[in-house]
């Protein structure tokens, strides 16, 4: 049973940059005992993450991870990509 659980949806300015967030974040996998279910997926350009687990504190740290992640990422395609 998860009764935590956080859903955030960020906006990109394409899919093709959502997507590659999402293959980015997906590439750090929670550790199996953690107890954390992490989903995403992506609808246009719009990526959507839903974390859940058993523990609030777990719960906090998963997200943060999730979402210093998406930074690095977003900062990544910043600087290298050209196109949108």
């Amino acid at each position: 049973m998860t009764p935590y659980c956080c859903n955030i949806s960020i906006p990109f300015p394409s899919e093709r940059l959502a997507t590659i967030a999402m293959r980015s974040v997906s590439a750090d996998k929670e550790p199996r005992k953690s107890g954390v279910t992490r989903d995403m997926k992506v609808c246009g350009g719009v990526l959507h993450v839903s974390v859940s687990s058993s523990e609030l504190r777990v719960l906090r740290v998963s997200l943060g991870s999730v979402l210093e992640l998406l930074k690095l990422s977003c900062d990544t395609m910043d600087m290298f990509d050209e196109k949108s």
